[in-house]
């Protein structure tokens, strides 16, 4: 199994042994700085991330796990001098433990970048990257209801603006409010599991049902805040509750996030 969307560096080693154990063997580690009122510059971005490239993948790998990873800027830790990590950004995404550019995006209770024209600038310089880099881009959206479809919306049309394929968009913590617009624009569609969003893996099947035939993943999105480190596999016996076919727990749970990421199985 495939965990498309977590944070690496903020699972225990105990954690990671469950997952491998309960069949979980990738999983993509995306960009993100745990700090409350901490300011965070360039710099600090850039050993994190070649912390995360290096230590944290050879950490997964002692649990068992193939850690991949996305780099980028998320929106709710931006460098207060981020263009300096923006020069640094394109020799990352080099770095063969990299397969996309992520999570990058919106979200308005950011204490780091909490001006949305701003963020908009910032996703805009991000999706210059991208293109050219030629890899996938994770979005991250707002937990809010009222926020999540619009800035679903927003991040859709700033990549068809910019020339991104939908084939190399990935809208995270999708939701039943906007999976339809993802597919429809024919992205992939990420829905995270995690307790604090009030989607459990029930909840997910519900939608993998609905959406069998789209590009459907999903994630724990394990983070600093309240996880569930076995989201994944708990879709997989949710889905094997169902009755559902062999094919289609493959398709979802396996072989949508390595088509995207364009891995191996």
């Amino acid at each position: 199994m495939f965990d498309s969307h977590l944070h690496v560096d903020c699972l225990p080693m105990e954690e990671m042994e469950m997952m491998v154990l309960c069949g979980v063997n990738n999983v993509v580690s995306c960009m993100f700085y745990p700090h409350v009122h901490v300011d965070i510059d360039s710099l600090l971005l850039e050993k994190h991330t070649e912390r995360l490239l290096k230590f944290e993948t050879w950490r997964a790998a002692q649990a068992g796990l193939n850690c991949f990873h996305a780099v980028g800027i998320n929106p709710v830790a931006v460098p207060s001098d981020y263009e300096v990590y923006l020069e640094k950004l394109p020799d990352f995404l080099k770095e063969k433990e990299v397969v996309a550019m992520g999570e990058i995006g919106f979200e308005p209770a950011s204490q780091t970048l909490p001006d949305v024209s701003e963020q908009e600038k910032l996703v805009l310089s991000l999706l210059d990257i991208a293109k050219a880099s030629n890899k996938p881009v994770i979005f991250h959206t707002p937990h809010a209801p009222e926020l999540k479809k619009k800035y679903t919306e927003k991040c859709l049309q700033l990549c068809k603006d910019k020339g991104i394929p939908p084939q190399k968009i990935v809208i995270d913590h999708a939701s039943g409010d906007t999976i339809a617009t993802i597919l429809e624009a024919g992205a992939w569609a990420a829905i995270s599991i995690q307790p604090w969003r009030r989607l459990d893996a029930a909840d997910a099947v519900d939608l993998i049902e609905e959406y069998a035939d789209g590009k459907v993943m999903v994630d724990s999105d394990y983070s600093c805040l309240r996880s569930d480190a076995l989201a994944v596999p708990k879709v997989y016996q949710e889905m094997k509750r169902r009755k559902m076919s062999p094919d289609l727990i493959g398709k979802i749970l396996s072989d949508n996030p390595a088509r995207c990421f364009g891995l191996p199985r």
